[in-house]
């Protein structure tokens, strides 16, 4: 298979991962004013190294090289990059007339680079600070590069990135944007599971999640059907790369689980105790799969509360139930500008000091 060259590391042609973060980039340089059409004008025909994409603003051309790396590192920007780019840059744009600006996009951090860019000759390095602070008020943005992200940017703290080219994004908040807290609110108080189908909650509950816990779950992979085809669960997600939140820590440390699995359930009465035992056979400890969070309408049953304490005293496998009143009471925690992840501690505590023999 064909390998292309990303600064830091060999990446697989076709990477997903890699493809949606350059994909947000784009979209971040264009919500700047870049035109990001330009490339089609100075197409590379063999991909040049160090260069990903031709764009423009202010009568400019910028050729930018995209650093994807899987996990949060702190690096030196080596003279030898620069001058790798530089490079590239003189062999595809040969015309005197053309001036072309490098600029390196990264998710990781990098320290002791050339602060000064009113040389245009410089290059201008967007980092992992630098670009939360430019989406800082997109939460839109935001969301979209966090989730492409396999670690947690918690700790790093946005910084101004130091050109003028990237004015700081401003998001207005609409009422009718589908995928704030207060809309999933709302629409949780008026969900009637009678009256809505199962894929649409199961799509409901992921838009929650993904909004409650996009800076410390990866991956939101939807599962749909089981190896031997006779069972099935909605949703595995992982926890990020050195996440630093305490519940989630908790959860790798102490049940050996990297790994989460989400049970969606549309049901008008509350769960029983063979959804339990059935979301029990999903789980394996030597996979790093020991943790399942059931979110249902109407909660867990009495006896399904039993059947969540039997499994977790018999063979440590911990399951949570969650229901829509927990949902919105996490949405309005986050809109409190709190940790939605402190309620499931709370529901963990109280489920482990509770536990009889």
């Amino acid at each position: 298979m064909e390998l292309e060259y990303v600064i830091g590391e060999l990446v697989m042609n076709g990477n997903e991962r890699y493809i949606e973060f350059k994909n947000v980039i784009i979209k971040i340089f264009k919500n700047a004013g870049f035109d990001t059409d330009v490339d089609k004008d100075y197409k590379i025909a063999d991909r040049i190294e160090y260069i990903d994409l031709v764009i423009s603003k202010n009568n400019f051309y910028f050729a930018l090289s995209i650093d994807y790396n899987r996990s949060i590192t702190e690096v030196y920007l080596r003279d030898d990059t620069v001058y790798h780019i530089e490079n590239s840059i003189n062999a595809q744009f040969d015309e005197p007339y053309i001036v072309v600006i490098p600029i390196l996009v990264t998710n990781t951090l990098f320290w002791d680079y050339h602060d000064d860019c009113d040389d245009i000759k410089e290059l201008i390095v967007i980092d992992i600070q630098n670009l939360l602070y430019i989406v800082n008020s997109n939460m839109s943005l935001k969301n979209e590069l966090l989730s492409t992200l396999e670690f947690s940017v918690r700790g790093i703290i946005p910084k101004k990135p130091n050109t003028n080219l990237f004015p700081r994004i401003e998001y207005s908040f609409n009422e009718d944007d589908n995928n704030n807290s207060y809309s999933f609110i709302a629409t949780l108080k008026a969900w009637s599971p009678s009256e809505n189908k199962s894929r649409k909650y199961e799509d409901l509950c992921t838009d929650i999640l993904k909004h409650l816990f996009i800076d410390d779950l990866d991956l939101w992979k939807e599962q749909e059907k089981s190896n031997d085809d006779l069972y099935r669960f909605d949703m595995i997600s992982k926890i990020k790369n050195n996440n630093t939140d305490n519940f989630w820590q908790n959860l790798i440390q102490f049940f050996n689980s990297k790994y989460i699995i989400f049970e969606y359930k549309n049901y008008s009465k509350e769960v029983s105790q063979k959804e339990i035992y059935t979301t029990e056979k999903y789980l394996y400890a030597k996979a790093l799969r020991s943790v399942a969070i059931i979110i249902s309408c109407k909660g867990a049953s009495i006896n399904a509360d039993k059947a969540i304490k039997g499994s977790l005293r018999e063979s440590g496998k911990l399951i949570i139930s969650i229901d829509n009143n927990d949902l919105i009471r996490m949405l309005e925690i986050k809109e409190d500008n709190k940790n939605p992840s402190d309620y499931l501690y709370d529901k963990l505590d109280y489920l482990l000091i509770n536990l009889e023999k």
